[in-house]
């Protein structure tokens, strides 16, 4: 069904999203060999900059991270899937994509409101020299990013599939009156035949 195809924007994100979820994955399994200092920070420059504000990422045994990198496995998957799928021309692309994207922004929300309104007696994972610049671009710019992105796929493949659905009724609904024309002209046809037959006796 061609309307179930993804557009191709979504279908770049759907790449990109796999390959730095794959990096960040790599990152904190790694740690603490792709920190600084460590035998693979070569790899990992970017995530350096990154964790020189989020400190939870330069703690090499950091359960939150680990955990969500754990997680971001799934979502790595289910993405690869999708462009499988459509590649395929299959009609479980859209939702499958739709499903994938749903734990991306849903994660990276729950992640975000780790660092809003900290309860009291519960430290801040930010640096505590850090500019509010720097703490804007590199933290909420960027973690931002994971959170309306995926929410503008999630509106346009939402719209995709139920675009998909009315389509489908209509064409059931089409086929049912066709159908249903189909019999009154026949029980018509017959209906004269009979008269016919009929008079043909008489």
């Amino acid at each position: 069904m061609r309307g179930l195809y993804l557009p191709f924007w979504i279908k770049v994100w759907l790449g990109m999203s796999a390959a730095i979820c794959t990096m960040d994955v790599a990152y904190t399994i790694l740690r603490p060999a792709s920190l600084r200092g460590g035998s693979l920070e070569s790899w990992f420059r970017l995530w350096h900059i990154y964790a020189d504000v989020d400190l939870r990422y330069a703690a090499p045994n950091d359960l939150l991270t680990h955990t969500t990198g754990r997680l971001m496995t799934i979502e790595i998957v289910m993405n690869v899937v999708a462009l499988v799928l459509d590649a395929q021309r299959s009609k479980h692309a859209a939702l499958t994509a739709f499903t994938s994207t749903a734990f991306v922004l849903w994660k990276t929300i729950i992640y975000l409101f780790m660092y809003i309104d900290i309860p009291e007696g519960n430290e801040s994972a930010f640096a505590p020299d850090i500019s509010w610049w720097r703490l804007f671009l590199v933290f909420w710019t960027m973690n931002g990013i994971w959170v309306v992105v995926p929410f503008a796929v999630m509106i346009r493949l939402w719209q995709i599939m139920t675009e998909s659905m009315s389509l489908r009724e209509l064409n059931k609904k089409s086929v049912e009156k066709s159908s249903l024309l189909g019999v009154i002209s026949s029980d018509s046809n017959n209906s004269k035949s009979e008269n016919l037959s009929t008079e043909s006796t008489d």
